[in-house]
Parts: C-alpha cells; structure tokens; sequence
C-alpha cells in the first residue's frame, strides 16, 4: 500500500470512527475535558465533533482509490490536521500546558500524520515533475 492510501486509510478510519462515536454520543467529550454542554452545546458538539469529522473521514475514503485526488488531498491533509495542530499547541500553551495526557497523544498523532503528509506530498510532486522531465525529454528527442 502506498504512503498516501495508508495516510488516507489511517484518516478515514480517525476521523470517521470518531466522528459516527461523537455523533452518537456527544458526552465522550468529557474524556478531554468538555462536560455538562445545554442542548445547543450537545448539538453544536454533534455537529463539529460529529457531522465534520465524519465528512472528513468520508473525503479521505474517496480519495483512498482516485489517484488523481492525491495530491490535492494531501495539501486538504495538511492544512486540517496541520491546523489542528496549531490550535492544540496554542491552547496548550494559553493553559501553561495542563492538560489531560489524552489531549497530548492526540497532539503526537496529528503531529505524526502531519509529518506524512508532507513527506508524501513533497515526493509525490518529486515523482510528478520527473515523470514530466521524462515526457519533455521524449518530446524533444
């Protein structure tokens, strides 16, 4: 399996088995700390830890057999989970750092998928333009 279907992969299943659990059951939140939402709280928790992650998990589902989607999946990878990312370490921060340590496995998580990501990007843009020189060469030739 290639990096980009198993970073696909890996995301689809996050996200979308998260998504369909906070869907469901919007009181998981109390395991980071989010409890005693109202009724608006639950639904907006519903909808932003629910319907969002599950459409995420759904885009990277697709994306998994359409090659053609690579690369712009993977920038959409990037910049999601990359903005996660920044907003985990700036909360973190703001909090002089106390969290609970599930907040910092997640933070690894998003940092390690990050990482591929970006590996994965930045050599299939390499395999692309070699490919193109290849094309160019055999043009002129």
């Amino acid at each position: 399996m290639s990096k980009e279907k198993w970073i696909f992969g890996a995301t689809a299943i996050g996200f979308g088995g998260f998504g369909i659990a906070l869907l469901i059951f919007p009181s998981l939140l109390g395991l980071v700390g989010i409890k005693e939402l109202t009724n608006s709280g639950l639904v907006e928790a519903r909808a932003m830890y629910g319907g969002l992650q599950i459409g995420f998990g759904l885009f990277f589902l697709l994306a998994l057999n359409r090659p053609k989607w690579f690369q712009p999946a993977l920038i959409i990878h990037i910049c999601v989970v990359g903005g996660l990312v920044i907003g985990r370490i700036f909360g973190l921060v703001v909090e002089k750092w106390q969290a609970k340590p599930l907040i910092y496995i997640i933070l690894a998580a998003e940092i390690v998928l990050v990482i591929l990501s970006t590996t994965a990007f930045i050599n299939l843009k390499n395999e692309k333009k070699t490919r193109d020189d290849a094309i160019e060469k055999k043009r002129i030739i």
